[in-house]
C-alpha cells in the first residue's frame, strides 16, 4: 500500500515468535477533516483474515491500563520521572492482571 508500518513492533514479533505462528495485520485509517473516510485492513506477516485486523483488542487494554495505572494519564501528579519507573510499574500491572 506504500505505507509505512511500526518497524519495531515488527522486528520485536520475529525475535520473540516464531515466524511461522505469527499473523499480524494493520488497520489505516485515512481522515479527511476530522473524519474517517476510509479504513484498510491489510496483512502484514503471516495470513489474517481480514476480519480479524482489528485495533478494539489492544484498544481496550490500552483502556485499562489508563484506567489502573494514572501515570500513563497525561496531566497527572503521579508520574514517572524515568523510563525505568514506567516498566516497573507495567511489570507490576503485568503480574496483577495475570493473576486474577
Amino acid at each position: 500500500m506504500g505505507y509505512l508500518w511500526n518497524s519495531q513492533y515488527l522486528t520485536a514479533l520475529q525475535k520473540h515468535f516464531p515466524k511461522a505462528s505469527i499473523d499480524y495485520g494493520r488497520v489505516i485509517k485515512q481522515h479527511k477533516k476530522n473524519r474517517v473516510v476510509v479504513i484498510i485492513q491489510e496483512r502484514v506477516l503471516g495470513n489474517p483474515t481480514l476480519a480479524s485486523i482489528s485495533t478494539s483488542v489492544a484498544e481496550g487494554y490500552n483502556n485499562k491500563i489508563r484506567q489502573r495505572i494514572s501515570r500513563f494519564v497525561r496531566k497527572t501528579a503521579s508520574f514517572s520521572k524515568t523510563i525505568i519507573g514506567h516498566i516497573r510499574a507495567m511489570d507490576l500491572f503485568s503480574v496483577c492482571e495475570q493473576l486474577h
